[in-house]
């Protein structure tokens, strides 16, 4: 059985209230903030299939037809390109 290195990227968000003098220390403070206990942001996943090629040994028809079975399976568009 082969292995895949398969790159994902996703957005996570959460709204963090601040206590501060002015806007700019607000924000700054927010930038320290344990950022890891967001909310998935739904429909954000994405998949390179540019970077799944750089990093696998695969052909350009593996990726197409990996390609049109994610988006048949899923029915969701998922790629970045």
């Amino acid at each position: 059985m082969r292995k895949f290195e398969i790159p994902i990227d996703w957005t996570m968000a959460k709204n963090v209230i601040i206590e501060a003098e002015a806007l700019e220390e607000a924000i700054l403070l927010a930038l320290d903030d344990d950022l890891k206990n967001g909310d998935y942001v739904d429909e954000s996943i994405r998949i390179s299939m540019q970077m799944i090629e750089a990093l696998n040994n695969v052909t350009p028809e593996e990726i197409n037809k990996a390609k049109e079975k994610v988006i048949e399976e899923t029915n969701e568009w998922v790629f970045d390109d």
